[in-house]
């Protein structure tokens, strides 16, 4: 069975996902248990009845991050977003340069804006299309010569072969 195929800028969103996952779980159980402890001694000490108040406490608490959670997962989901395909860009048009390349287009080039380890790609692929242009270029020439080169000795020997044919040629 194949897997479906999860694009760069999913695999980092769920990531993102992932990693906020596991710190709401952290905060939701600091929450339940230190501040529920910490609610539960002050409820002793000034003598309340604490299981109506810290129940509704904890419904505060929990609405209050769940809430400001959901808020800030959105935020930076969005700015994760915007950020991941500002910094996929590059690759995208390498992907589609490639493609030209492949199907004989020597003429496209990554246009190269960042210095870091994507621009020194960029850099490079440039590079290597330069040479595929030049490597194709000599090609294009080397078959040009070649065929010119041997067509002047086989049109001599086609001329020969006619005149030996018809009896033109002095034995």
């Amino acid at each position: 069975m194949r897997l479906p195929k999860i694009s760069l800028i999913g695999k980092l969103v769920a990531i993102h996902l992932l990693g906020a996952g596991v710190v709401i779980l952290l905060s939701w159980q600091a929450i339940d248990h230190i501040g529920a402890y910490y609610f539960m001694r002050l409820m002793d000490e000034y003598g309340i009845e604490p299981e109506i108040l810290h129940t509704t406490f904890l419904r505060a608490i929990y609405r209050s991050l769940l809430i400001t959670v959901g808020l800030g997962i959105g935020m930076v989901t969005l700015l994760k977003v915007f950020i991941t395909r500002k910094m996929m860009a590059p690759l995208t048009q390498m992907n589609i340069v490639t493609r030209k390349l492949a199907k004989g287009d020597y003429s496209e080039r990554v246009h190269v804006v960042t210095h870091d380890e994507i621009g020194e790609l960029g850099q490079a692929f440039n590079q290597m299309a330069d040479s595929l242009a030049k490597i194709e270029s000599m090609r294009r020439d080397l078959v040009g010569n070649v065929a010119h080169e041997l067509r002047t000795p086989l049109n001599n020997l086609r001329g020969q072969i006619e005149a030996l044919q018809d009896h033109r040629f002095p034995s």
